[in-house]
């Protein structure tokens, strides 16, 4: 009895425990020598004293600029906003198609459908956010209503972000170059567009407040609307644990499954992509090899012998094989031939 493939296949997830365990052992493995040792314990020192002040103004409330903090989570919609929209321009969503050579043998070697590589690389970069939001809860505890709450706004605001620019990145096949790259300039022009209009806002008697301006900013009639979406994972982080905090949680899941659910309906060329985005991986290391970091630019190499002006946009090779009923004798012929090989030498 044959039925409908499930989107999660068990070989996958056999393989992305292996991969986890293999993560952990290497770590282990570098930390057992005395260069690893160091290296943790320099690690664990530098996140230690950057998360000590939060810490400290969590409990006591004695840090000068707690007001700072609450601030940036109260903009948190703004801020996803701003994110989304670099994303989606920069095209950052092509990255989770970006498959490391050996995950690509795999992959492409078994008989899975493109859902099923779609969760693979989704339960790959939900353990990742799971670390991230851990560790980044603990900035926002100065403002959040719990450090529950904090971890459960980052992670779920984070993995939305994700499913937005992978849905713009899964409408490559479906959509024009030219389609995507208006839709992504649009969303980046609007937001652009809203930030330097609200900065009259962020102007008072004691100057420029860039707490003002941006709450000024979120707060306006349009950065309202185009904020509607991320506001209940600020919601979120406010609120303290209680029925609160599972309404507003409910609610940022739910805008979690739509995203993923639109990013699953338009799924129709994993396979492809993951192959495309292993070349462009390797051209990037060939590159970084080469010592080349920044874009590659192209030029297209104009030949200035075959646009000179004085020669009223006829090309040299055209006049020097043009006739002139006007007879030359050998002077005027050597001394033509003579400019034009310096032409040639020149411009050619």
């Amino acid at each position: 009895m044959s039925g409908r493939p499930s989107i999660i296949d068990p070989a996958l997830t056999r393989l992305t425990g292996v991969l986890l365990k293999t993560a952990f052992r290497q770590l282990f493995r570098h930390l057992k020598s005395p260069s690893g040792a160091f290296v943790g314990l320099l690690v664990l020192g530098t996140v230690g004293m950057g998360l000590m002040p939060m810490i400290v103004a969590t409990y006591t409330g004695s840090l000068d600029q707690i007001q700072m903090y609450s601030t940036v989570t109260s903009t948190i919609p703004l801020m996803m906003l701003v994110i989304v929209a670099m994303a989606i321009y920069f095209d950052i969503g092509q990255q989770i198609t970006e498959l490391r050579p050996p995950e690509l043998q795999f992959v492409l070697a078994g008989p899975f459908t493109n859902h099923q590589i779609l969760s693979y690389r989704l339960m790959t970069l939900a353990l990742t956010w799971v670390v991230s939001s851990s560790l980044m809860a603990i900035f926002a505890l100065p403002s959040a209503g719990s450090y529950l709450s904090a971890v459960l706004a980052i992670y779920t605001g984070g993995m939305t972000v994700t499913a937005l620019t992978t849905l713009h990145a899964f409408s490559k096949p479906l959509l024009a170059s030219w389609v995507r790259t208006l839709i992504a300039s649009a969303l980046l022009g609007a937001v652009a567009l809203l930030l330097i209009s609200s900065l009259p806002l962020g102007m008072s008697d004691n100057g420029f407040s860039w707490q003002t301006w941006l709450l000024s900013c979120q707060s306006s009639p349009i950065g309202s609307i185009m904020t509607l979406p991320f506001v209940p994972f600020a919601k979120l982080m406010q609120s303290p644990i209680g029925l609160s905090m599972l309404g507003w949680l409910s609610l940022c899941v739910a805008i979690l499954v739509i995203a993923f659910a639109l990013c699953y309906s338009l799924n129709v060329g994993f396979a492809e992509l993951a192959v495309e985005g292993v070349s462009r991986r390797q051209v990037r290391i060939q590159r970084m090899r080469s010592g080349q970091f920044g874009r590659i630019k192209r030029r297209s190499i104009v030949p200035r012998g075959s646009c000179l002006i004085f020669l009223g946009g006829v090309g040299l090779d055209r006049w020097r094989g043009t006739k002139s009923p006007l007879p030359f004798d050998a002077m005027e012929r050597c001394w033509l031939d003579c400019g034009a090989s310096r032409w040639q030498a020149v411009w050619g």
